[in-house]
């Protein structure tokens, strides 16, 4: 009787802890994220100094190198609104998306079938966009 109370203890201790720390490691992840859409955001504003107010509108443009990442596709841009975004890779490095813009791409949503999308605005705005699970606000965006 006494195995079985542990058991049940251990168990509901663990629906508990499993999820937070799933939370916890994801938001260490989207860190490595935020800090590349932090580069992007910084070449961007180089870029539109040099070029009379203007963004890039490729990667290439840009005086940045972004090394490629085990937890995220290659970084994008997006065109007046938002500066760039990345996008979180299932765990087997699988997954797709599509960049869908409104008004001329002042605005825009990522529908992804990943975790989630990381975007960043000229003024340094961090926006997330849902997977399938949403994580988001779980995380603090």
């Amino acid at each position: 009787m006494e195995i079985l109370i542990t058991i049940v203890i251990l168990g509901t201790m663990a629906s508990l802890i499993i999820p937070r720390y799933t939370v916890a490691v994801e938001k260490g992840i989207s860190a490595e994220g935020v800090n590349i859409l932090g580069a992007l955001r910084e070449a961007q504003l180089r870029y539109a100094l040099i070029h009379n107010g203007t963004y890039a509108t490729t990667i290439g443009q840009l005086d940045i190198s972004i090394p490629n990442s085990s937890n995220f596709f290659s970084p994008g841009i997006t065109f007046f609104g938002g500066v760039g975004y990345i996008v979180r890779k299932n765990t087997d490095g699988s997954g797709a998306y599509t960049v869908n813009c409104t008004a001329f791409c002042s605005s825009y949503t990522i529908t992804t079938n990943t975790a989630y999308a990381l975007g960043i605005s000229v003024d340094g705005t961090i926006r997330c966009f849902d997977g399938p699970s949403p994580i988001c606000g779980k995380m603090g965006y």
